[in-house]
């Protein structure tokens, strides 16, 4: 198969990068696989370019660089494909919307996979017919901002299959009755350590963060850790980038085996669909544009 990955910014670090990295160099042992990094900021990958995968940007942010678009005019206009509802809307533009339009509409890909929502829609509102379309919720429904989560209802829907890291996340979005999305829990891989895992019967813990109440319990008690340092042990496997990485790999076959025109809608329905979407948007925009009217007002009579 040929699988594009749509990310925000690749050249950065965070885990959604170092996921989206750890499964696309899995993959790559078997597949054609190419990374877009919708920004560009600096030179080299902060977390390093995974082996046998191609990395490549649509905005460059570099200003040393030949192609830097700071100065291009559709940079410091608003985007209006993705959606506003995103936490990152404002570091996006009429130029990443563009750049990103044309990426979708021109690539040769049997599955295209975004990462984020804004992305996802993006792959809703854009995507050309033919590639199976994939959206990935890296964090969960419930920490989207509701206007966020109405996007995700909607547009969604044009979408091939949904995966979350949580089956109780997947449990969240099936119950927006997506029809005929396919919606998995599929949890992120992480590679395995440099150094070995530690004595489950050590009696010293060192954490990162905090240790609440129930974990010094576990700490504090015996025969309670005896039992649960194996079984954790045993189900840090689940996250073995390979496992992760054939789950992915079985659900995105399936879908391309079935056929993507299974989920192709008719040019009248798609057109229905993103004019409720702009129309939406429309609303939103003027409802900020209200907000900060008023508060303007207020402000000058303090």
């Amino acid at each position: 198969m040929r699988i594009s990955f749509l990310l925000h910014n690749g050249y950065h670090d965070g885990g959604t990068i170092r996921a989206t990295f750890t499964l696309a160099e899995e993959l790559a042992t078997r597949h054609e696989v190419e990374i877009v990094s919708v920004f560009r900021h600096r030179d080299r990958p902060a977390l390093g370019l995974p082996a046998d995968v191609t990395l490549r940007h649509l905005v460059d942010l570099r200003e040393d660089s030949p192609g830097y678009d700071g100065d291009h005019p559709d940079l410091h206009r608003p985007a209006e494909v993705f959606p506003r509802g995103d936490g990152r809307w404002k570091q996006y533009s009429a130029l990443s919307d563009a750049r990103i339009g044309e990426y979708l509409r021109g690539v040769a890909a049997d599955v295209l996979v975004a990462t984020r929502p804004g992305l996802n829609v993006h792959l809703a509102r854009q995507a050309r017919r033919g590639p199976v379309l994939v959206g990935q919720e890296h964090l969960v429904l419930a920490g989207h901002s509701r206007r966020l989560r109405w996007d995700i209802g909607h547009e969604y829907r044009l979408l091939d299959a949904v995966t979350t890291v949580t089956e109780a996340d997947a449990r969240a979005y099936r119950r927006l009755a997506l029809p005929g999305v396919r919606i998995e829990a599929v949890p992120d891989g992480v590679p395995a350590p440099a150094l070995p895992p530690a004595d489950p019967a050590a009696r010293t813990v060192v954490a990162a963060d905090r240790l609440t109440r129930a974990m010094r319990g576990l700490v504090e008690d015996d025969e309670l850790r005896a039992k649960t340092a194996p079984t954790a042990l045993a189900s840090s496997e689940r996250f073995d980038p390979v496992r992760i990485a054939a789950r992915h790999e079985a659900l995105w076959t399936e879908l391309v085996d079935r056929g993507a025109s299974r989920r192709v809608h008719s040019a009248g329905r798609a057109r229905r669909h993103h004019d409720i979407g702009r129309a939406v948007d429309a609303l939103y925009a003027l409802k900020a544009r209200a907000g900060r009217l008023v508060r303007g007002l207020l402000g000058r009579f303090r």
